[in-house]
Formats: C-alpha cells, sequence, structure tokens
C-alpha cells in the first residue's frame, strides 16, 4: 500500500466527518436579523437642516436620474438617511416635480432624455422662488470645461460619477 493511502486510511479511522443527517437543526443557534445587520443611523450621518427655532428637520431632496437602478440606490440612502425623497426619469419631469414640490435640494443627472441637467438648472435659476437651495450635478463627464458649465448652469457642485455617498450627503446637506 502507498504510503500516502495508508496515511488516509489511519486518518479516516480517526476523525469522522459530520454528514447533513448528523447535524440536529434544533441545536444550531441562529443569529437574529438584529445581530448580522448594522445599525444604518450608525453608518450613514444623518442630514438636518435648521429649522426657525433651531431644531433639526428632514430635507426634501429630488433625485433626478435616466438610470434606475443609480436612481433607487441613492434614494434608499437618502430615505435611511431620514429624508423625504422625490424621483425623476428625465429633465422634464424634473423640473415638473421642482416646479410643484420645491425640494430643499436636487441631485440631477447631466445627460438625461428629454432637457439635460444644464437645462434644467437654467430654468430653475431664471425663476425666482422655484430653485432648490442646493443644485448638485452628478455625471460621468468630468473635464473642466463640463464642470464650468455646470457652474454658469446654476449648479453649486459637480460630482463625478461614481460619486461617494458620504460626499453627495455633505454636499446636499450644505
Amino acid at each position: 500500500m502507498p504510503r500516502s493511502a495508508r496515511r488516509f486510511s489511519r486518518n479516516r479511522r480517526c476523525a469522522r466527518v459530520a454528514t447533513l443527517t448528523d447535524i440536529d437543526p434544533s441545536r444550531i443557534i441562529r443569529p437574529s436579523l438584529t445581530q448580522r445587520t448594522l445599525p444604518v443611523h450608525s453608518v450613514l450621518p444623518r442630514l438636518t437642516a435648521q429649522g426657525q427655532d433651531g431644531s433639526a428637520m428632514a430635507l426634501t431632496i429630488l433625485v433626478a436620474d435616466d438610470d434606475e437602478h443609480l436612481l433607487a440606490t441613492l434614494a434608499h440612502l437618502f430615505r435611511l438617511c431620514g429624508h423625504k425623497v422625490l424621483t425623476a426619469h428625465d429633465g422634464t419631469e424634473a423640473l415638473a416635480v421642482c416646479r410643484a414640490a420645491k425640494p430643499d435640494s436636487a441631485l440631477l443627472d447631466i445627460d438625461m432624455p428629454g432637457l439635460n441637467g444644464w437645462q434644467v438648472a437654467e430654468a430653475l435659476t431664471a425663476e425666482p422662488g422655484s430653485t432648490p437651495a442646493r443644485l448638485i450635478a452628478l455625471s460621468g463627464r468630468s473635464s473642466p470645461d463640463d464642470r464650468a458649465r455646470s457652474v454658469a448652469a446654476g449648479f453649486h457642485a459637480h460630482c463625478t460619477k461614481p460619486a461617494e455617498p458620504n460626499e453627495l450627503l455633505r454636499l446636499l446637506g450644505a
């Protein structure tokens, strides 16, 4: 018998491998849901605006992007931080939502169907009283010309995709 086969046979006699039929399901300790997940508010900062009496209040944030996955992710992130989130899938819808709901902050994609983000920002800044306190451009475009065009259109900041969530939260709450 070869040496490796003898070693295997010796080990097989000494140790017994547990199979699924040997495990009693009632003896398995499962952590509760709260033990498996991190508390959201300990991980994400809470953005708050100050009310007239100095108390904290939630922001209303418009997120406009034609990418469904990014739109859903950002909306979920802001809701987890305690804010009211409005969404739009194109520039025309974003402009209508801004005019109707008057959000505190808006995060607009530049390359959207219908009106692009720059056109939405220009239209909002041309109308007194309809411009959110913070207009943030979110785009895959990162050239200095694109950033300058964002500032000229009325954006307060220009973030390049993929944006850091904490940076977006900081910019929207400032």
